[in-house]
């Protein structure tokens, strides 16, 4: 099951409404699919206290984060008492977007959308991430998402994919971070 959670600041939705006219941003908007923060820049602190609201909500396991600037919301949550590590295993994990760390979870999330076994409620951002999504395959036939490869924002993937790589971290099976 996933539940997938979108922020766009609410100073560019207009631009991206223009930009995108295949998509009708406000609605997400309005059907609750799509959720605004003040300003024209992604705001960390609400980033942050959105994990957090999640973390009371949920069991969270682990906190999987793309390794690329991500330091300074690493550092607000450890700042709100939020770990790196619990124990000797890791909380928040950096996962570098390569083949090495994300070829095997790419591929059970594959296997788990054609097994139809994967929920998200049919949540349209998800949808239309998926519907961008290009991948990036290796010479030995190893595939990931592939942002610069893709027609428009595929994140949601993407995070769907590092999810599953730390449940299979989590399983205690090869992951390479």
């Amino acid at each position: 099951d996933l539940l997938p959670i979108f922020w766009v600041p609410e100073g560019t939705l207009a631009q991206r409404q223009e930009q995108d006219r295949r998509v009708n941003w406000r609605s997400w908007v309005d059907q609750g699919a799509l959720r605004t923060m003040p300003g024209e820049v992604v705001d960390l602190q609400v980033v942050a206290n959105a994990i957090l609201e999640g973390m009371a909500a949920f069991e969270v396991q682990m906190l999987g984060f793309d390794s690329w600037g991500v330091s300074q919301l690493q550092i607000m949550l450890q700042d709100e008492g939020v770990t790196a590590t619990i124990g000797d295993d890791p909380f928040m994990v950096n996962l570098r977007q390569g083949h090495r760390t994300l070829a095997e979870p790419t591929k059970e999330f594959e296997r788990l959308v054609f097994q139809r076994k994967l929920d998200h409620a049919g949540h349209p951002v998800l949808r239309w991430n998926a519907m961008n999504v290009v991948v990036r395959e290796d010479e030995n036939s190893n595939i990931i998402p592939a942002k610069k490869r893709s027609n428009g924002q595929i994140d949601g993937i993407a995070a769907s994919v590092m999810a599953i790589a730390l449940a299979i971290l989590g399983d205690e099976s090869a992951v390479s971070l």
